[in-house]
């Protein structure tokens, strides 16, 4: 799907009914004039690189519903991401995009919206909603396993942008659903690396947020804590020096209700214990 619309940067949010969305609204994006701040701009090119590609695979009711969201950031109004809820998931297939991370995500864009992250740096705020957005639309076609999977991705390298901060000493974070190894994570292994040269155990706890299904959470924070063994493993820590462990979400490190996104909570936590 993504080829028209991965190398733009997308766009932002839609509390537009489909009732505002008529058979010629994709023509009157295309002929609209853009106005109004960086964000709304983002949003009315992402927006229309969404329609484009829904023409190009004729499914007009998607053009049009894209092209409406991309007439009314052209006329500088304020547009709100759809509730999950509004879209029937898997309606034509079983590939969609869980529930929970639907809801997660849908969280997520609302808090960055409400945090002011369209002025902070609008590209990657318009990138974020417009993945999510479409994530939402191929999950309720539920058939083509790669355009969901660029949405994913378009959706999560954004994100991972807008919530960054540096690592506190001893922390590894990671964006939704990731499990890398960063360049500041590679830091703070090296910093524990370091600590630990001339003795103790290094103790290893690999946690995730409640976004999603906790046994899947589980899985995603032992994959975490195995990428950060593997680098201790690299810098001469071997691994009978290591307690290593995994919580999944059973142990937040900030308290969140479920299906909530949490950046501290998507974390290994090392430290150097002297026995």
């Amino acid at each position: 799907m993504l080829n028209i619309i991965k190398n733009t940067a997308l766009v932002a949010a839609v509390g537009l009914g489909l009732s505002a969305c008529s058979s010629n609204m994709y023509t009157e994006g295309k002929n609209a004039v853009p106005a109004g701040d960086s964000y709304q701009m983002a949003l009315y090119k992402e927006m229309m690189a969404l329609a484009d590609y829904e023409r190009y695979e004729e499914d007009w009711t998607d053009a049009n519903y894209y092209g409406g969201m991309a007439v009314a950031a052209a006329n500088g109004e304020s547009v709100s991401p759809r509730d999950p809820s509004t879209r029937e998931h898997n309606r034509h297939g079983n590939l969609g995009v869980p529930t929970g991370e639907l809801n997660g995500a849908y969280a997520a864009v609302n808090n960055e919206l409400a945090g002011g992250s369209a002025a902070k740096d609008p590209a990657n705020m318009a990138k974020a909603f417009a993945g999510y957005e479409c994530m939402l639309e191929q999950s309720e076609e539920g058939h083509q396993g790669d355009d969901i999977a660029d949405c994913r991705k378009m959706y999560n390298d954004a994100m991972a942008i807008l919530t960054y901060v540096p690592s506190a000493p001893g922390v590894c974070y990671y964006p939704t659903d990731g499990d890398a190894v960063d360049f500041d994570c590679q830091k703070q292994i090296s910093a524990i690396a370091e600590e630990a040269a001339t003795g103790g155990q290094v103790v290893v706890q690999g946690h995730a947020d409640t976004v999603g299904d906790p046994a899947y959470n589980l899985d995603l924070s032992k994959r975490r804590a195995q990428g950060v063994v593997e680098v201790l493993n690299q810098l001469n820590i071997p691994t009978d020096r290591m307690t290593v462990g995994a919580v999944g979400e059973a142990e937040l490190r900030v308290a969140t209700p479920d299906q909530t996104p949490e950046q501290e909570n998507r974390a290994v936590v090392m430290r150097v214990v002297i026995q």
